[in-house]
């Protein structure tokens, strides 16, 4: 696949991890019934995030070294876990006893959860600063790492934090996304010389 056609999918999954970031907070916040196909949705925020997160990796990799890998790869990490986070979140717990969940997330899966949170978030951090040694817009990735620490830091903060953390990273990750695809139109190549 062509550098800049990847380049695009990544650009259009991150616009979708944008949207689909403020719908799970209007439905958090009861904008949107909070249905079984809604809550069903709530992890492709995550899954269009891996592919822009991908895309991004490959536009700055030559110029962050270590720093965008080692970042990169514990943000995709990160950001996986939280897919399984988000199904049982969302799909999982609304169906057992309060009892149950209260045991149940003081225990491995809690621990599990909060591994994953603060996989996530160092990878994030690490990757934001990537994202920042390689030129990209420096309000986008700021947008991005204080969304990243909403996330991250979920069961320490309050939790009105974390609906505005994600309005911030969906903001700094569109901005982002668009400016992957604009890069994209600049390097393709001109029609009748294509790979």
């Amino acid at each position: 696949m062509p550098v800049p056609t990847l380049h695009r999918l990544a650009a259009a999954a991150g616009v979708l991890c944008a949207f689909a970031l403020c719908f799970n907070v209007a439905r958090r916040g009861g904008l949107v019934p909070s249905t079984d196909l809604a809550r069903a949705a709530a992890p492709l925020a995550q899954l269009f995030g891996l592919w822009l997160l991908t895309g991004l990796y490959a536009s700055i990799r030559a110029r962050t070294g270590s720093l965008g890998l080692v970042g990169y790869a514990l943000n995709s990490f990160g950001l996986a876990g939280l897919v399984g986070c988000e199904y049982i979140v969302n799909l999982v717990l609304p169906y057992v006893p309060p009892a149950t969940v209260a045991d149940l997330l003081d225990g491995l899966a809690g621990a599990v959860f909060t591994g994953t949170q603060a996989v996530f978030l160092t990878g994030a951090l690490l990757f934001a600063a990537a994202l920042a040694r390689g030129g990209l817009p420096p309000v986008a990735v700021g947008l991005y790492a204080t969304g990243a620490v909403a996330v991250g830091l979920r069961g320490i903060l309050p939790d009105a934090t974390l609906g505005p953390g994600l309005v911030l990273a969906a903001i700094g990750l569109g901005r982002l996304a668009v400016g992957l695809y604009r890069s994209a139109a600049r390097t393709a190549p001109a029609p009748g010389h294509g790979h």
